[in-house]
């Protein structure tokens, strides 16, 4: 008898398909308290925009303490804001109907913007410490402002490190919680789960749904 060939099929693992669907209208997730940052800092995430509106992505503190937070334009930028202090377009193309990484970096007082591993032309100077004592959000603002129509994934916070400081390799594979992660969402098989050391309880509101099929893996 000739021996029986089975074909290769490559794993694939839970932890690296899947996003959170946020409808743009009630959809957002939050955490009750978080760690007190001082110093350099990143927020990151996997994002899909799919209608033409200004969008938070990630919000970290309050709604009326120190707020800080990066966001999608209706015009289609990066752009990263601070309570009080105001809102900065940092440019870049955050193409619609299409995965792009997005981060906001602090390194000293100099925070630059990053889609898809490029850094921007525009830069911001930021010396106060980030207000984040009263939480996350992901998808919006802590109360529900300014909601995010579309797909994220992998959103991560790390409080005290300044993750890129130039161009970079986007991620090609699931985030992990490095030195310092604050706030870990893979939006994998279990999305709305903080897997940071931190373990944050999430709330979500709207409520925001898993896809298992819209990926940027």
């Amino acid at each position: 008898l000739k021996p029986r060939r089975y074909k290769r099929v490559t794993p694939v693992s839970a932890a690296a398909n899947g996003s959170g669907v946020f409808n743009g209208t009630s959809a957002y997730l939050t955490t009750a308290s978080s760690t007190t940052a001082a110093g350099d800092f990143t927020y990151e995430a996997w994002v899909y925009p799919t209608t033409s509106t200004t969008g938070l992505v990630v919000t970290v503190g309050s709604e009326t303490a120190n707020r800080t937070y990066m966001y999608v334009t209706s015009t289609q930028q990066l752009g990263w804001g601070v309570l009080a202090v105001g809102d900065f377009t940092l440019g870049g193309t955050v193409t619609l109907n299409q995965w792009s990484h997005i981060a906001i970096v602090r390194s000293g007082t100099t925070v630059k913007g990053y889609v898809n591993g490029t850094v921007l032309g525009t830069t911001t100077t930021y010396a106060l410490t980030a207000g984040n004592a009263n939480g996350f959000a992901v998808g919006a603002g802590k109360t529900g402002t300014t909601l995010f129509a579309g797909y994220i994934s992998n959103a991560r916070v790390v409080n005290g490190t300044a993750v890129y400081t130039a161009n970079f390799t986007p991620p090609t594979a699931p985030l992990t919680a490095i030195t310092n992660t604050s706030l870990l969402l893979l939006m994998n098989a279990t999305p709305f789960v903080d897997t940071s050391v931190n373990a944050f309880a999430i709330t979500n509101t709207g409520p925001v749904t898993y896809s298992s099929s819209v990926s940027p893996f």
